[in-house]
């Protein structure tokens, strides 16, 4: 009887729009929330370490520097100068191998053979843009550990390996084959042994741990004193425009690219953190909205629920009709919402991996999408007693 009632005064057309905001604000909000889970891993590793605002500084090579090799390297007064610029947050400096290496493979079935000529540098392990916890010279093992450039292995899968038929290699093959270093210098040598342990997208070199090098410098290297020819600077503003300006005057090179990455994917996570909050707006408008409909509801039938009270019935009992079915409304929705999440993460998914490697996680979603509801729902309760209660109290004093 009591929900017969209660039914009569529910208005179709306010759970409607209710539904339809609510719906709109939690696919947006889920959505970009899953969309950023899923780009996480590539916008890390994409951006590296070092928060996108870091470049690759060398002095440009010109005829008169050819002839005069010293010429490419920095002074300790230019180095002074560009750590000290007002741009400049942080300064490394690449460490290169003044010895000779080799790399070379034991052959085997599953190993073929092979030998080159090698070059090594070093930077802080704080400017890598992969995981470091393999990142150590282990002198226990006679162990190496190597990064290089990912554009070196799609060098050869998409170039040598396409033209000299030989198979592609994935990151994850590539990382299982070890190899040996041999490194010769001062009438010496020694052999380790190596493995690449990661894929760096910052920085167009073979890198080898710091303490490593320092330590093969000092055995085997030919220099007295140490020259640095590349330089890596992050910029407390990549968009400073005395940044540019600085390296032209010097005739430094700078890896703009790099500038621009950074600006886009700063760009990127603005636009998702915008939709983000824009969904969680229209998702709090749609609460006020069911709840200002509840109001309205609450006040058309002040007397009808007034002599519920008055006849026996709490303020839970005569709420709770109300709390039901919004719950229940609200549930369905989410429901919806996160299925149509889920068909949109699937179209994006299947989009993007034809350019990118993609890792999805669907937990995340999961997890955030409980806890976005659990609050709804429980605001929207708590809210809705304190309502009716207020009703109550304002004509029993």
């Amino acid at each position: 009887m009591l929900n017969k009632l209660q039914r009569s005064t529910l208005s179709i057309t306010q759970i409607v729009w209710y539904v339809i905001t609510l719906f709109i604000g939690a696919t947006l909000t889920l959505l970009i929330f899953q969309l950023y889970s899923d780009l996480q891993p590539l916008l890390k590793e994409d951006a590296g370490a070092l928060n996108n605002n870091t470049v690759v500084i060398s002095k440009k090579i010109s005829m008169f520097k050819s002839m005069d090799k010293e010429r490419i390297y920095f002074t300790p007064s230019e180095i002074d100068e560009m750590a000290k610029a007002p741009f400049t947050k942080r300064l490394a400096k690449f460490t290169s191998a003044s010895f000779k290496v080799r790399g070379y493979t034991i052959p085997s079935k599953q190993i073929p053979a092979f030998y080159t000529e090698l070059f090594l540098e070093s930077v802080p392990k704080e400017c890598l843009d992969i995981d470091l916890k393999d990142w150590k010279y282990d002198t226990t093992r006679n162990f190496v550990p190597v990064v290089i450039p990912e554009s070196y292995l799609k060098l050869y899968n998409f170039g040598f390996a396409e033209s000299q038929g030989l198979p592609v290699i994935s990151k994850n093959m590539i990382s299982q084959f070890p190899f040996k270093i041999e490194v010769l210098g001062n009438g010496a040598s020694h052999t380790y042994k190596s493995r690449i342990i990661g894929f760096s997208n910052k920085i167009n070199s073979i890198l080898v741990p710091e303490e490593f090098m320092n330590m093969a410098n000092a055995i085997y290297g030919s220099r007295k004193r140490e020259k640095i020819n590349r330089l890596l600077i992050e910029f407390h503003d990549p968009t400073d425009k005395r940044i540019l300006s600085f390296f032209n005057q010097k005739n430094y090179s700078i890896s703009k690219d790099s500038l621009m990455l950074g600006k886009w994917v700063f760009l990127i996570k603005s636009a998702m953190a915008f939709v983000f909050i824009l969904g969680l707006i229209i998702t709090i408008l749609s609460l006020f909205l069911i709840l200002l409909s509840i109001h309205l509801i609450i006040q058309k039938n002040k007397e009808q629920l007034l002599n519920l009270y008055h006849i026996g019935y709490r303020q839970d009992r005569i709420a709770s009709f109300y709390r039901w079915v919004i719950s229940v409304v609200t549930v369905v929705t989410f429901l919806a919402s996160l299925g149509m999440v889920y068909y949109l993460r699937g179209l994006y998914i299947s989009y993007l991996s034809n350019y990118f490697d993609i890792y999805p996680s669907s937990h995340p979603i999961l997890v955030f999408s409980m806890v976005l509801l659990l609050c709804v729902v429980v605001a929207y309760n708590i809210l809705l007693r304190r309502q009716i209660a207020g009703v109550i109290k304002e004509k029993i004093g």
